[in-house]
């Protein structure tokens, strides 16, 4: 009897204990005083032995049974698999698992749910024929590789420097080591964000739309994106229509930052339908922040005629501008603007629509190359809007360094 009142007191304080420190209560099943479990279940001497091999279920140790929740989210990401549910038994049932095949031999195709992209690290264990078509190296311009894209509008791909050479060099980096080139077809009117997320050399990046005009930077480069990463990034704002079916193909060329660079790097693209060049919704112009280099396409008879800087003249209203957005960090943001289609002017507000909210203005020099340079203290968590003004009616291309 006695043995008895002391078990039932030692019993009253065991939720409470288990409330604060988030244990489970173990009781070893050779412990003739309690027994087993009356309604079957199974008595564990250790909560690691609840494991049921079955994913998608919370297992735990409860006064000495193992319980198998499940838990249907554990069966949708939100990108990898969407509308799964968890079946006590088999697992993950149901739902529709994301297609990640670029159609490329040489490639493990698989979703990352963390980065929320298809990965397509190269093949670890080709087959004879697998092997000899995959030794061709992204080495050049006739040897450039697809990077595919899945319905959302990404897709990625990794290698190494330490088989590659140097065939190229842009303004970005005077002393480069190793590049690779590869391709990408996106739609007419988008934006496209390049960039070497998950690398671990430190890199260079060059875009164009013809691959032997890479050379010099095409378009634009970016080595480092800001002063603090190793990695680059690269907008293309309003891309061109291409021939036929409307698409249009950027070559990509990433680069070692120095002959002695032989890691690994790795290429993120994303795509989306072109932000407006307005200031009807701030929201929605396309965010720049972080630093990196953006190249922008202004078409003819763009729709923003009507904001201007104070140091440009009111007949210059009639020309043609780009819209950016970007948060500030307590640092002086650095804007190098370059074109050789215009002489850019730029102008930074805090309110997209008025005028009296601006805090810089520089106009773009007037000869070749035209360029144009603005720094501007910035407050972190205050939203500025950047305008990349002076295009005539035909439009034309300008490359926009932002390094906050």
């Amino acid at each position: 009897m006695e043995q008895f009142f002391s078990m039932k007191r030692w019993m009253r304080w065991v939720p409470a204990l288990c409330l604060v420190s988030a244990c489970s209560l173990i009781v070893s099943p050779e412990d003739s005083r309690l027994g087993n479990s009356p309604d079957g279940g199974t008595i564990s001497s250790g909560c690691g032995s609840c494991d049921d091999g079955v994913a998608c279920t919370l297992d735990r140790c409860v006064l000495g049974r193992c319980e198998h929740e499940p838990n249907d989210t554990l069966c949708d990401d939100g990108f990898c698999r969407v509308g799964g549910s968890c079946n006590p038994t088999r697992g993950c049932v149901g739902g529709s698992a994301r297609e990640c095949d670029d159609d490329d031999p040489c490639t493990e195709d698989r979703c990352d749910p963390v980065s929320m992209i298809c990965v397509h690290p190269p093949r670890e264990d080709p087959s004879p024929e697998e092997e000899r078509v995959c030794t061709e190296l992204p080495d050049a311009c006739s040897d450039a590789t697809r990077i595919a894209l899945d319905s959302s509008g990404r897709g990625s791909v990794s290698g190494s420097f330490a088989n590659l050479t140097q065939q190229y060099t842009t303004i970005c980096e005077q002393n480069p080591g190793a590049d690779a080139v590869y391709f990408v077809d996106v739609p007419g009117a988008s934006d496209v964000t390049i960039d070497t997320e998950g690398s671990e050399a430190d890199t260079v990046l060059a875009a164009a739309l013809n691959c032997g005009n890479l050379q010099f930077g095409g378009l634009g480069c970016n080595d480092n994106r800001n002063r603090d990463e190793d990695t680059s990034r690269l907008w293309l704002h309003r891309t061109p229509a291409g021939d036929g079916d409307d698409s249009v193909r950027i070559y990509i060329m990433v680069q070692a930052a120095s002959e002695s660079e032989d890691d690994e790097y790795r290429i993120n693209v994303r795509t989306r339908t072109a932000a407006p060049d307005q200031c009807t919704v701030v929201t929605e112009l396309l965010n720049v922040t972080d630093g990196g280099t953006l190249v922008g396409f202004i078409p003819a008879r763009n729709d923003t005629k009507s904001q201007i800087g104070s140091c440009q003249r009111d007949r210059e209203s009639e020309e043609q501008e780009s819209v950016v957005s970007m948060i500030g960090n307590d640092r002086t943001m650095r804007l190098t603007a370059v074109s050789s289609s215009f002489p850019p002017d730029l102008h930074v507000r805090t309110s997209c629509p008025e005028r009296e909210s601006e805090v810089a203005c520089i106009r773009g020099s007037a000869r070749i190359p035209y360029a144009a340079r603005l720094d501007v203290e910035t407050k972190r968590g205050q939203r500025y809007v950047l305008f990349v003004d002076g295009a005539s009616s035909a439009g034309g291309t300008y490359s926009l360094q932002i390094l906050p």
